[in-house]
């Protein structure tokens, strides 16, 4: 199931598109993402879409707009039975989400894990079903993800 979620590629197309254009925002989008993605499925709930604007919907996906920063935009749904989450943006100060890795870690909530060649950080059997979290860069674009695995222990 997990596979299936990376066959999409590491940027889910509607959330990309969003936020190539313009000039760079300021630090917002491990916010947006901890509060709106992170937390809800930490308490197994469905992601917080409230306030902002559906853009585009493909099947059980959908991409939303609407953020008081411009350039960040926000995926959710199932992807072949595999609920997720993410928020892409042009992060400035990635310091919130290392501080989350390095606390997460440290505290033994989240443990380093490898799924189809990345590293992800997967919930450590506190809750269930287990979730994993990604952080991925690159070409000034940051991409946080949560996702429902099938790690039960």
């Amino acid at each position: 199931m997990i596979r299936v979620f990376h066959a999409y590629g590491i940027c889910i197309p509607a959330a990309c598109a969003a936020t190539m254009f313009g000039a760079t925002a300021q630090a917002g989008a491990w916010v947006e993402f901890e509060a709106r993605c992170l937390m809800p499925f930490e308490k197994q709930a469905s992601a917080d879409v409230d306030g902002l604007v559906l853009g585009l919907q493909d099947g059980t996906v959908a991409a939303f707009r609407g953020f008081d920063e411009p350039f960040i935009s926000m995926s959710t749904g199932d992807i072949a039975g595999t609920r997720f989450c993410a928020v892409i943006g042009r992060e400035n100060s990635p310091d919130k989400a290392e501080g989350w890795v390095e606390a997460s870690l440290k505290s033994g909530r989240y443990v380093p894990m490898v799924i189809d060649n990345d590293d992800w950080f997967a919930s450590n059997e506190w809750i269930e079903p287990r979730i994993a979290v990604r952080i991925y860069r690159s070409n000034e674009i940051t991409q946080y993800y949560v996702i429902e695995t099938e790690l039960e222990s």
